[in-house]
C-alpha cells in the first residue's frame, strides 16, 4: 500500500526512459554552479546556462521521456522560453 502512494515519484518516466532521472536531478546544480564559479561575468553565466538548458532541451527532445506527450511538449516550451530569455 505504501508504495502505491509514492508511485507517482518512482514512475514518472516511460520504461525506455529510465536513466532519464540522472540528467533531471544534475540540471538544477548545474545551473546553479555556472552562477557561483563565474561570479563577476555575467556574459558567462548567461552563455553557461543557455549550453546548460540547449543541451537539455535537446536530450529531452530525443528521449521524450515523460509518460504523458503533454508533459514533454510543456517541458521543451519551458525549456525553449528560458533559453530565449536568457
Amino acid at each position: 500500500r505504501r508504495v502505491q502512494m509514492f508511485q507517482f515519484l518512482i514512475n514518472r518516466f516511460r520504461h525506455d526512459s529510465w536513466w532519464y532521472e540522472v540528467p533531471l536531478l544534475t540540471r538544477g546544480p548545474l545551473l546553479s554552479l555556472a552562477l557561483v564559479l563565474a561570479i563577476d561575468s555575467p556574459a558567462m553565466q548567461v552563455q553557461s546556462i543557455g549550453v546548460i538548458v540547449t543541451f537539455y532541451g535537446f536530450l529531452l527532445a530525443s528521449a521524450w521521456p515523460w509518460k504523458l506527450p503533454l508533459l514533454n511538449l510543456i517541458d521543451l516550451a519551458l525549456a525553449f522560453g528560458i533559453v530565449v530569455l536568457v
